[in-house]
């Protein structure tokens, strides 16, 4: 009965999991701001010294991908706080303040 009842826990999380993202992803989508670009800044908003490549990880993002982001990030100034950025593995990104 117990794994019983773990893979119903565990099927009951993923469902809210997937209810939240796609609520999370129509609020963002109303507003213009894409999932990834939201995620990228809450992730460097709330820890420093993350990685290019910690961050593709906890995201599961192409380390392209974040580069390309975060360099449009610091351009379009919708995150002026982000200063540079470092794609070589094992550099943090690097953030004003």
């Amino acid at each position: 009965m117990q794994g019983e009842e773990a893979e119903r826990l565990a099927w009951l999380l993923q469902d809210i999991q997937r209810s939240l993202r796609t609520l999370t992803d129509r609020c963002l989508a109303e507003h213009g701001v894409p999932f990834a670009k939201a995620a990228i800044q809450r992730q460097l908003g709330s820890e420093s010294g993350l990685t290019v490549s910690e961050l593709s990880r906890r995201l599961g993002l192409s380390k392209g991908y974040l580069s390309v982001t975060l360099d449009r990030l610091v351009q379009d100034g919708s995150s002026p706080k982000f200063v540079q950025t470092v794609v070589s593995a094992g550099r943090p990104v690097r953030r004003a303040g």
